[in-house]
């Protein structure tokens, strides 16, 4: 008869099998993405200029988030079916380098330990992914997958190489990687870049006052002044000015802690009300699985100072990420943007509840078989609500995706086969709340796809019954 502790570690696999599906129907529904919005703009100029050049131009004109612009211009020179596998490629990818980089937190030696990395991994992916309200403009549209994930991908990756616990030439090497991987993930957004910093200037502190080998001092000295360039890179852009022209003036530095700070309790307080299933789904896997990380063979040294540290790094991180658009929009975070501190919230979640289930005895084998079934049959209830809840409305979104993609197909042939300069096309909904070609052929969307297709005006006029787009 099977053990309890073999019967939870199969149920522990069913589990993220469930957590998995809905991740599969939002990277097939990728097949129906196409361009919208800026994606037109960065399009057109990536058809006329190198990645080098294009991101000279962005860097110069309107943003400085200099990676963004190169590999928007490296995507777009292979078409625009490229971005219909852009959803499966960043979910795979950053599961992959999720589980790689937190496999040194398991001890391979304990019973089950194989393969939960890959569950943790999948479950911070999960959870993250559905926290977003806003899901289809960072995971269904080019522009913001390249601009919130990505950087999202190379923190795990650029993490491991910094710890790598081998000596001599391999360990400069890796630290050199890590550096590079590090100023390119800043690259992608200032949101994602300010938390870098932050980040790393809390890991060197920890690694000048423990002063251990595990944590060196050096390396996270070289990653800091690595993330720093980056995001100066991103504040001194010549193409900041040009872009806060069109927008209100930033508030001054006693506005700007009042409204950072405002915004962060307001964009807590929202995660805990909005993703509470998904905080919950990540709380008992961490008490499920602790029996095999190394956490809990380090537990005597987690003290009342270290949580109190976590838990303001934690805050630190997520104001990081509210500032950068307190200033320059002088308001809170894009929704899209908030897949950055909601993925640093439930992965703070995963470490809080494994440090939890390891101080109280739940997550060290002697445990009860008991207690760690009603666990594990608690997870399974709530990932099995997850799962039929986010199925069923990534399901039921594929066929306005598919009803919008062949919308826009009709229009893409109409457009790139006509022979006027100035044409109208009947005006479509996104399905991803971006702004789509409009009334006003000075409209910058308007001007973006006119760029796009070589004409001199587009604009768009609803048929009889249509709603229209929304007044200016």
């Amino acid at each position: 008869m099977p053990s309890d502790r073999g019967v939870n570690r199969r149920l522990s696999w069913v589990i993220t099998v469930l957590l998995l599906t809905p991740l599969v129907i939002l990277a097939y529904s990728g097949r129906f993405v196409r361009y919208a919005a800026d994606d037109f703009s960065t399009a057109e100029v990536a058809g006329r200029m190198n990645a080098v050049e294009a991101m000279f131009h962005w860097y110069t004109s309107w943003s400085g988030r200099f990676s963004f612009s190169f590999t928007m211009t490296l995507l777009e020179r292979f078409g625009a079916s490229t971005v219909q596998v852009l959803p499966a490629f960043f979910i795979t990818a950053w599961i992959s380098s999720l589980a790689w980089g937190l496999s040194p937190l398991w001890d391979r030696a304990a019973a089950g330990a194989r393969g939960t990395a890959l569950q943790a991994a999948i479950v911070i992916v999960h959870c993250a992914v559905f926290s977003v309200r806003e899901l289809e403009q960072v995971f269904l549209w080019q522009t913001g997958m390249v601009t919130y994930v990505a950087p999202l991908v190379l923190l795990p990756v650029a993490v491991r190489l910094a710890t790598d616990g081998r000596e001599g030439p391999a360990r400069n090497l890796a630290m050199i990687g890590a550096a590079i991987l590090v100023f390119i993930a800043g690259g992608f957004s200032e949101t994602y870049a300010a938390a870098q910093v932050v980040l790393c200037s809390a890991l060197l502190g920890v690694s000048l006052l423990r002063r251990t080998t595990a944590l060196p001092s050096k390396v996270w000295g070289v990653l800091l002044a690595s993330a720093t360039v980056s995001l100066l890179l991103i504040a001194a852009a010549p193409g900041n000015r040009v872009r806060s022209s069109l927008l209100a003036p930033g508030p001054a530095l006693p506005e700007l802690v009042m409204m950072t700070t405002l915004y962060t309790a307001k964009l807590i307080a929202r995660f805990v009300v909005s993703s509470w299933a998904q905080v919950v789904v990540a709380l008992l896997f961490a008490l499920v699985m602790a029996e095999s990380t190394r956490v809990c063979m380090r537990v005597a040294e987690v003290r009342r100072r270290h949580i109190a540290g976590g838990v303001a790094l934690t805050l630190l991180l997520v104001a990081a990420c509210v500032a950068p658009s307190a200033y320059g929009l002088s308001g809170p975070p894009p929704g899209r943007a908030l897949i950055i501190p909601y993925a640093a919230l439930l992965f703070c979640v995963l470490l809080a509840g494994f440090i939890g289930a390891c101080t109280t005895g739940a997550g060290r084998p002697s445990a009860r078989g008991r207690a760690k079934s009603v666990l594990v049959g608690g997870l399974l209830l709530v990932a099995a609500g997850s799962c039929w809840f986010e199925s069923t409305v990534g399901l039921s979104r594929l066929a306005g995706l598919e009803t919008y993609a062949n919308a826009w197909d009709q229009r893409d042939r109409l457009l790139a086969g006509s022979d006027r300069e100035d044409v109208t096309i009947r005006w479509m909904r996104s399905p991803f709340g971006l702004e789509e070609v409009g009334p006003d052929p000075d409209h910058w969307v308007n001007r973006a796809v006119a760029n796009y297709y070589g004409l001199r005006t587009v604009m768009a006029t609803p048929l009889v019954g249509d709603s229209g787009p929304p007044e200016p």
